[in-house]
Order: C-alpha cells, then structure tokens, then sequence
C-alpha cells in the first residue's frame, strides 16, 4: 500500500462519519418535531384534565396561570368539564375576601382566587418592601392574628399567622423594582 492509498481511505472513511452525523441528525430532528406535536395535542388535554386538582394542592399554580393568561389555553372544552370530589372553586372576586384578611386598596396588579374554605393572593405594589411589611404587620395584628413565625426567604420575608384554627401564610418580596404580596390563607370555614 502507498501514501497516497493511505490518504484515500482515511478521506474515503471521513466521509462515512460525516454521512452518519448527518442521518443521525435528521433523524433526532424528526423525532422531536413528531414529538412535539403529540406533546402539544395530548399533553394540553392531560394538563387540562390535572389543572384543577393541581391548583388545589398548589394555589400558585391558579395564580400563575391567570397572570399569564394561560387558563383558557389550557382550560377542558365545554362539555368535557368533570367535577373533582374535594374540589374547592375559587372565585376571581376580591369582594369574597375575608374581612379580617387585610391586603392593599391600590395594587399595581391583584389576582386572588376565594372559597370559603381557601383564600389564596397576590398582589403588586408600589409602596417600598419595609413599609408594605409594616402595614402587613400592624393589620394582622389589628384583625386577631397572631404571629407564629417569621424567617427571611429568597428576596423577601416569609409570615405565618395563626387565629383560632385558621392560618395564613403570607410572603412579602422584592421583584423587578416593586413589592410583592403573595397570601395563602384558610377561609372562613
């Protein structure tokens, strides 16, 4: 064998690898788009049949989804509801309100979600961090809750407030410049 037959089949094998990458490639790439699509059609109804007891074991979930505006993406259509046993629906309306649950008159933003069993909240402020803790101190203390613990959280203070058998969580944060007010309280039940 000479150089050259050398050459021949080190640039002859090259070429091999090189076509085997590229199938390869062409096959991940159809895979994921077929992947992706079946995702998207059976994955909106799995999501859309687990949304409400996931909102009920995590109220943020309910939160998240409004403010994003993901809840009629994601919602069963109409005639394919199912009532869940343990369910607890929650109302947009801040009127349900506990009264001896105090928030903020003027938000930037306010999404709640209100059953006489849970209330669940959050609000975006103005008013700087220390004086929204302030004010979240002084009302809860004014309505009869007591305070059971307190401890510093990812940017913010972690509440939690005790009143006969109800309790209420309540965290006040700092993000992108304003306050932040998230609530998870029993209701009145």
């Amino acid at each position: 064998m000479t150089r050259n037959d050398t050459r021949q089949n080190e640039t002859q094998g090259g070429g091999r690898c090189l076509r085997g990458c590229l199938i390869a490639t062409v096959v991940f790439v159809v895979l994921l788009v077929v992947g992706g699509i079946g995702v998207y059609v059976g994955g909106r109804a799995y999501l859309a049949r687990n949304l409400p007891r996931w909102q009920e074991r995590y109220p943020a979930i309910g939160i998240a989804t409004s403010l994003l505006q993901l809840r009629q993406d994601l919602a069963m259509p109409e005639g394919q509801e199912t009532v869940q046993v343990g369910r607890h629906a929650g109302a947009e309306d801040r009127s349900l309100l506990p009264e001896d649950i105090p928030v903020f008159d003027q938000p930037l933003q306010e999404a709640f979600s209100i059953s006489p069993a849970h209330v669940t909240g959050y609000q975006r402020l103005a008013e700087p961090h220390d004086a929204v803790l302030e004010q979240v101190r002084a009302s809860m203390g004014d309505h009869g809750w007591e305070l059971a613990a307190e401890e510093e959280a990812q940017e913010g203070v972690l509440m939690v407030w005790i009143k006969g058998e109800r309790d209420c969580q309540i965290e006040v944060s700092t993000y992108d410049g304003a306050s932040e007010l998230w609530l998870r309280c029993s209701g009145t039940e």
